[in-house]
């Protein structure tokens, strides 16, 4: 059985069977207001991250992010550059 190695919410290392994983891209967003920025507080762990999440198929990636950031703080927002891309695995 093939394994990928992985962190998980806790940033503990697993190793989980490959069948158990599915492509989700995600787009998170840094959002500026003033001297202000915007984090999320997430609930499994307790750590801060920045609001956003999974990309539906089709879904451009700024329209991913504006219905990210519009669910999870209320905030309509205007996307700037790309600051960071991140190739990320994890289990969740």
């Amino acid at each position: 059985m093939k394994t990928i190695k992985c962190k998980n919410n806790f940033d503990e290392v697993v190793e989980i069977p490959v069948d158990k994983f599915f492509f989700r891209p995600s787009v998170y967003g840094l959002i500026v207001d003033g001297d202000e920025i915007v984090t999320m507080k997430n609930k499994s762990n307790g750590k801060f991250w920045f609001p956003g999440g999974g990309v539906e198929l089709g879904e451009k990636i700024e329209d991913a992010l504006k219905r990210e950031v519009k669910e999870e703080t209320g905030l309509n927002i205007k996307v700037g550059r790309m600051v960071l891309y991140k190739e990320n695995f994890f289990y969740y």
